[in-house]
């Protein structure tokens, strides 16, 4: 089963293919495992001094460090940017609880938008196996930020957001 998530961006098609796809800006965030992209969220509970996992939905919405991929569930939520990405995982998808330490908790079914608490989605029950690590929020805009890369070949579509809806 194919999951979409959608991504505004000002940069066209062919730049984003060229660099590979959606590629964190970080340092030492391109090619990121998806244990590492553990491990990352990790460090961040620590040296963020955070005590609870909706610390880190702050932290999605208030950052712009590189370090991450934002994209929506939903269509409205790529509104911004010249342009609007449809990207699709092709894999059957795996919730877990978001542990106040940044650790993966207890599988959970599909997320239902009350509370306060982040996610992880995984296409692996196993997170060393997993082609990708998510972090959903539970907001409007079903906020889905990848800390692994989006490869190009997941890129399914393209449209200005200049022409959308004429």
């Amino acid at each position: 089963m194919a999951h979409f998530y959608y991504r505004g961006d000002n940069r066209i098609s062919s730049a984003i293919q060229a660099a590979g796809g959606f590629i964190p800006r970080a340092k030492d965030a391109p090619g990121r495992t998806v244990l590492e992209a553990i491990a990352h969220i990790q460090s961040l509970f620590v040296n963020g001094g955070w005590k609870k996992p909706a610390d880190i939905s702050q932290y999605i919405i208030a950052s712009s460090k590189g370090d991450s991929v934002s994209t929506s569930r939903i269509l409205a939520g790529a509104s911004y940017g010249d342009f609007q990405y449809k990207i699709t995982c092709r894999h059957k998808q795996h919730f877990y609880e978001l542990t106040k330490d940044g650790s993966i908790g207890a599988k959970m079914n599909s997320p239902s938008m009350s509370g306060r608490n982040p996610y992880y989605i995984l296409n692996h029950t196993t997170p060393a196996h997993s082609d990708y690590l998510i972090v959903g929020t539970r907001t409007g805009t079903q906020e889905a930020t990848f800390f692994t890369d989006i490869p190009g070949s997941w890129i399914l579509s393209a449209s200005s957001l200049n022409t959308i809806g004429e």
